[in-house]
């Protein structure tokens, strides 16, 4: 059997995660890399920063039903060429939190773009940010 969350449980299990990206003075931050992401939310090595998108500080606009759903975030140039694989979120301490799939509409991945090839000097922009739990 797989364990379920009562709502409550899911809200406080979202309100630590934002804890966690709010910990620091400085707002955390989303990055989008290309390549596999680290094992364990690990070192980056080989993979590419394509664009870092800066959050809010606090980052949560809402907690409810288990969805932490993030403040507004800014548009961001791509400082880099390439196919976007994962993501990471950070606090603004560069600490990181946790990393999540990327893909294109429609795939199921945690984050979804309507191109995952990004292009230096063009901008990405999250329009809706939620992370929730099954």
């Amino acid at each position: 059997m797989t364990m379920t969350y009562t709502v409550a449980v899911k809200n406080a299990r979202a309100q630590a995660l934002a804890n966690q990206i709010d910990a620091s003075s400085s707002a955390g931050s989303l990055t989008i890399f290309t390549g596999s992401a680290p094992v364990g939310v690990g070192a980056i090595t080989t993979q590419t920063a394509l664009v870092a998108m800066q959050l809010q500080k606090p980052c949560s606009a809402t907690i409810a039903n288990g969805t932490l759903t993030l403040a507004n975030i800014t548009e961001q140039m791509v400082q880099a060429t390439g196919q976007a694989a994962w993501a990471r979120l950070k606090n603004g301490d560069g600490v990181a939190i946790a990393d999540m799939s990327v893909g294109l509409a429609g795939s199921g991945a945690d984050i979804e773009l309507p191109t995952v090839s990004l292009i230096q000097g063009s901008y990405v922009r999250i329009t809706a940010g939620q992370i929730s739990e099954a």
